[in-house]
């Protein structure tokens, strides 16, 4: 069995803290551990222990194998007070018993107490950033767990160079210990060539051509208000905004009287959430993606867009013009008529729009979960391996 002999010549034994994870409340860390765990699965030099909820238990049971086992921690599930008390106090405690070489922690803290080697991941620093987005407790919470953690993990993965700036700064964690990991590009996101699939897809959603696409949850931060009046400042008749994405903050409503208010109601559609498996259709009809999000921790949409060779206009705030590179349009997402301008760009040159289209696809290559999932493992082996 693998727990017999030296460490290096046997599969790392990995238990990883899914409980942050809870199905149609956080998007991206689902997308994040769901894609991760999913690779590191497939490499035949790890052993993984999932440690589950009743919650998500099901996202993770098509991963179960000889090499993949599922556990679920007592107590945690829905509710948050019940899920951070069975993280910090129950969930070390099966790690251990188990057997792990390293804990892995993706939500933004590592349990209190955890006694071996422990790798956090970091894919937000919302708190602060936007604390005035966020409730009270929640900013008071992370800006006391994530400093503390960070300090107290042995590694830190980061998905993105400007995550590992601002812990430096915000949350003091030396830069000798993090390493930055992307997050990868799904290939299902490709150009949809076929005008029936296409047509039916417009069809099924009721989106007229042509239209621009908004695609992210409606929070504040995300910026919907700014992609409404950049919509209205175009002053193009013909087009439509298509907005989609989950009103996780109850938000639309406001949303909504701001294209009253700017006069283009009958022009802007509020699809709610898609599946990805919808998502290519779209992309692949619509005129350019409009991403004018403040805060991101990394931000797939925009490789989405290009794996289908649509243009990206998108804003020029933290990790975003990082991931696009010179595969996009960044401006300031608080100038709207910067952001109506790059908008009209894109309509306006061909060339423009073929070349922003050869650069995405180009830019894709840097992006993988197979590549996240190796040098993940990678920073969990080396943290596995510092002295305690």
């Amino acid at each position: 069995m693998d727990v017999n002999g030296p460490r290096k010549n046997r599969r790392l034994r990995v238990a990883v803290n899914t409980l942050s994870v809870v199905p149609l409340r956080t998007g991206g860390g689902e997308t994040y551990l769901v894609n991760l765990v999913r690779e590191m699965a497939r490499l035949d030099d790890v052993r993984l222990l999932l440690l589950v909820s009743t919650a998500n238990e099901a996202l993770f049971e098509e991963f179960a194998s000889d090499t993949v086992e599922l556990r679920r921690v007592p107590l945690a599930g829905r509710s948050v007070a019940l899920r951070l008390a069975a993280e910090h106090l129950v969930l070390p405690r099966q790690a251990t018993g188990w057997g792990a070489d390293v804990l892995f922690s993706p939500g933004n803290s590592t349990p209190f107490l955890a006694t071996g080697p422990t790798v956090l991941a970091i894919q937000s620093m919302h708190y602060s950033i936007v604390p005035e987005q966020m409730s009270k407790l929640r900013v008071l919470y992370f800006s006391q767990v994530v400093p503390v953690a960070g300090r107290r993990a042995s590694r830190v993965v980061a998905v993105s160079a400007d995550i590992a700036r601002r812990l430096a700064r915000v949350a003091h964690v030396g830069p000798e210990r993090v390493r930055v990991v992307y997050e990868g590009f799904d290939p299902s996101f490709a150009r949809v060539t076929g005008a029936r699939a296409v047509d039916q897809a417009l069809a099924n959603h009721g989106i007229p051509r042509p239209f621009l696409l908004f695609v992210s949850s409606l929070n504040v931060f995300k910026n919907p208000d700014k992609a409404i009046r950049a919509f209205a400042a175009l002053r193009r008749p013909e087009l439509t905004l298509v907005m989609v994405g989950r009103d996780n903050t109850g938000m639309i409503e406001q949303w909504k009287e701001l294209t009253r208010t700017l006069g283009v109601a009958e022009r802007v559609r509020f699809l709610g959430f898609v599946p990805n498996h919808e998502l290519p259709a779209l992309y692949s009809a619509a005129e350019c993606l409009l991403y004018p999000s403040a805060v991101e921790t990394f931000g797939l949409p925009p490789l989405e867009a290009m794996g289908c060779g649509l243009p990206v206009v998108a804003s020029n705030r933290t990790s975003i013009p990082e991931i696009v590179g010179d595969a996009a349009l960044c401006v300031d997402p608080d100038d709207t008529d910067a952001l109506a301008a790059a908008i009209g760009r894109v309509l306006d040159e061909p060339d423009l729009r073929r070349d922003l289209a050869e650069r995405g696809r180009a830019r894709l290559p840097r992006f993988s979960w197979a590549q996240a999932a190796r040098e993940t493992v990678e920073v969990l082996r080396e943290a596995a391996e510092v002295p305690g």
